[in-house]
């Protein structure tokens, strides 16, 4: 597997793992199953500067999952880590999640911060096994209309 930045021309891609992960079409785009809406918002989400920080997974030559996340100083967050269904549970998130807190430690970032929905422990046990731990819970609201309890998790990396 490699890795590479975001580009316009994985907007379809990006609706298909939309399509195939009802939880994230929901929180990104309002409940509307219109790809041709998610394209045009993908687009135009793709000309801000945060999205150099949103990186496609590649296997072969086929784009396989995505991640995003925001760097800060000495800290980075956590945005997203999806991948088309038939490639989870198959050590992709775990490989990513190893290469990424690699990078934080060579680039001397001390803390990865992310949150997670309360309701989801697969991916709760997952983070705890990085060494991620619980620090806060805090009601999330998406688009003004529904609310989830997100768990606020951080690891803290020793710098050698």
């Amino acid at each position: 597997m490699h890795l590479r930045p975001l580009e316009e021309a994985d907007a379809d891609f990006l609706c298909s793992i939309f399509a195939d992960n009802e939880e994230y079409y929901k929180i990104f785009y309002d409940h509307e199953k219109n790809p041709e809406n998610w394209r045009k918002r993908i687009k135009t989400f793709l000309k801000h500067e945060l999205w150099k920080h949103y990186i496609v997974m590649i296997e072969g030559n086929k784009p396989i999952g995505w991640f995003a996340y925001i760097d800060e100083d000495k800290t980075r967050t956590l945005i997203i880590i999806v991948f088309k269904k038939e490639y989870n549970h198959m050590g992709y998130g775990t490989q990513v999640m190893y290469d990424f807190i690699d990078d934080c430690k060579k680039s001397n970032v001390t803390t990865i911060f992310l949150n997670v929905n309360e309701d989801n422990t697969k991916a709760i046990n997952f983070y705890k096994k990085l060494g991620f731990e619980t620090y806060n819970m805090e009601v999330a609201i998406c688009n003004d209309k529904m609310e989830n309890n997100e768990l606020k998790m951080k690891l803290t990396i020793n710098i050698i």
